[in-house]
């Protein structure tokens, strides 16, 4: 005979997919959802079959019901149970994690009623990612497995159109030379000459493709020259001096627009998902950079371009969400930066772990202590200069975020 596996379902997915996929696969299970009307409407039945039963050959039934009124639940359950279940499975393993805290008394309640010798109750907490209790035999637990990738934490928040971006190492000597200057850069400026860029970029003979020149990269390097704001370079002029100074550029000229995202800022992205890759996959977990969440939102006030995710990372079902700025500092970049982080969550229905990753230093930070305060507030992590430099103080911070070793 076949197990019962009975799932309540409500917004949050993922307690009841990493229920499933800690199940031992060699056994046979039918499924009970009960759900809701809504829960049915938003499709949170169809992601748990995506991302949990799609390998199993299984009888699926469903109850829709209340999500809070106990009695409605109560014999909604009760019913099903005499009609479909009584003698029909070996073991019911019922995961009161899912759903509302009525839905989980009621249940409890209709199984204990009805069929209590059967009946395995399990619960998981939100910082727990070890293992499911048997709420009733402590010895009983179901370990954690088969953890979800990125793509499939964002696919279970019902994001399936994502972009993910790349899970690959890229530009690593580049971006290492590209933080040795800024960190000997205390002011965190622009580069301050196009000579001193050039010669950043000649580094150990890294070479960078160009294809397409733009005007705002030129200018907004042109103005450092000797701390003086000068004319707009044309690109004619730079590429010469280019070719003056020795610099060969591929394709025989121009810089691409993914260049100038690059060096804005893209190479710091890179360097931090660089640091952290083999960290993240040592741990068994999943890392991804530059990721698209493809979807329009529904908040309008809310800009297009902040569907855009620096770093992501998925261990043990949990989702952490990196953000990189080179400074923090400035006016009111950390009210934006909180104002994007909920739009962002409550947009795209996701849960995450917030983290701040910046060029500040600790005791720049300090001085800030105000407006710092509201990131902890806000529950977002820190990371900062002295973390990057130190890469085991860098390991340690995300060890404390991660609840790695707890």
């Amino acid at each position: 005979m076949k197990n019962l596996i009975v799932l309540l379902i409500s917004d949050q997915t993922i307690p009841n997919i990493e229920f499933i996929r800690s199940l031992d696969r060699n056994q046979k299970f039918d499924f009970l959802f009960i759900t809701t009307e809504l829960m049915e409407t938003k499709g949170k039945t169809k992601l748990i079959k995506k991302l949990g039963i799609q390998d199993y050959e299984s009888k699926i039934h469903k109850i829709e019901t209340s999500h809070e009124d106990y009695e409605t639940i109560v014999n909604d359950v009760a019913d099903f149970i005499e009609k479909e279940i009584v003698n029909n499975y070996t073991d019911i393993l019922i995961n009161v994690t899912g759903g509302t805290k009525m839905m989980a008394l009621a249940t409890y309640a209709a199984f204990s009623g009805k069929i209590d010798p059967q009946c395995k109750f399990y619960y998981t907490s939100e910082s727990n990612n070890i293992d499911f209790a048997n709420i009733r035999n402590k010895e009983k637990i179901i370990n954690k497995k088969e953890f979800l990738s990125v793509k499939e934490c964002f696919q279970a928040f019902g994001n399936n159109n994502i972009v993910p971006g790349s899970d690959k190492i890229e530009n690593q000597n580049l971006c290492e030379e590209l933080f040795e200057y800024h960190v000997n850069n205390k002011k965190n400026e622009p580069l301050r000459s196009v000579d001193e860029f050039i010669s950043t970029l000649k580094v150990n003979n890294i070479s960078v493709k160009i294809e397409k020149c733009l005007d705002k990269y030129i200018f907004n390097y042109s103005k450092a020259i000797n701390n003086v704001i000068t004319p707009k370079l044309q690109c004619d002029t730079f590429l010469n001096y280019l070719s003056q100074i020795g610099y060969k550029l591929e394709n025989n000229s121009k810089i691409s627009n993914a260049d100038k995202t690059f060096f804005f800022g893209g190479w710091f992205e890179d360097y931090t998902f660089n640091q952290l890759y083999n960290f993240i996959l040592e741990n068994d977990g999943d890392i991804l950079k530059d990721i698209s969440l493809n979807k329009e939102m529904k908040n309008k006030e809310v800009k297009k371009a902040e569907n855009q995710i620096d770093v992501a990372i998925a261990f043990k079902n949990r989702l952490y969400i990196i953000e990189n700025k080179f400074t923090v500092l400035s006016g009111s970049f950390l009210t934006e930066y909180i104002y994007k982080i909920e739009a962002i969550n409550k947009s795209f229905g996701i849960a995450s772990t917030s983290i701040l990753a910046t060029l500040d230093s600790r005791e720049d930070l300090d001085r800030k202590e105000m407006n710092i305060k509201r990131l902890r507030d806000f529950n977002i992590w820190l990371i900062c200069r002295e973390d990057f430099i130190n890469r085991d103080s860098l390991i340690q911070k995300m060890k404390n975020i991660m609840r790695i070793n707890y």
